[in-house]
């Protein structure tokens, strides 16, 4: 609704690694406290991609952060990131 209302339209360069890597760093603590494993797979070389950095950065946070929340104690969360042409995608198991 934001973008729609010309709000939040600050586009620019962003790195998705580079996001993935500081919302793990940002929860490690909390999955710590639980024994949660926090796994990590990045598939090749992710160029950046055209967006709005700081609702990346939301997006990722909400999404690592509620499977944290949510994942049982000794559990794991395990996040993937590929290369599928032009386009950066979530790997599939």
């Amino acid at each position: 609704g934001r973008i729609e209302a010309g709000l939040d339209t600050h586009v620019d360069r962003v790195q998705l690694e580079d996001i993935l890597r500081y919302t793990i760093e940002n929860v490690t603590k909390q999955a710590q406290d639980k024994s949660i494993s926090l796994i990590n797979q990045v598939n090749g070389d992710i160029s950046p991609v055209m967006g709005n950095p700081i609702r990346l950065r939301q997006v990722v946070d909400n999404l690592v952060s509620n499977a944290v929340k949510y994942t049982p104690s000794g559990g794991s969360v395990t996040t993937r990131l590929r290369l599928e042409g032009d386009q950066v995608e979530p790997m599939r198991p």
